[in-house]
């Protein structure tokens, strides 16, 4: 997992149009988490022992509602285009 750069996260957070957060209300700023994550998948189909071969991987931006913790994700490829 990596980091983004000052640049990166600066693009983000331009980028990153969170309104009221969906839990509390909150209608401030949402952190962005500085670490590229992954949403990772098993494929199902696969009867067979799982290995890496069976791994789907998307890269994602989080953001969090510093007020209740919510999280949201947010395509990293659309983000950073």
């Amino acid at each position: 997992m990596g980091r983004f750069t000052n640049e990166q996260l600066l693009k983000l957070q331009q980028n990153l149009k969170v309104g009221r957060c969906p839990n509390c209300g909150y209608e401030g700023n949402k952190d962005v988490c500085p670490e590229e994550m992954h949403l990772v998948s098993l494929d199902i189909d696969s009867r067979h022992t799982v290995g890496l071969e069976s791994l789907g991987s998307y890269p994602v931006v989080m953001a969090v509602c510093p007020n209740c913790g919510f999280i949201s994700l947010f395509s990293k490829k659309f983000l950073c285009r």
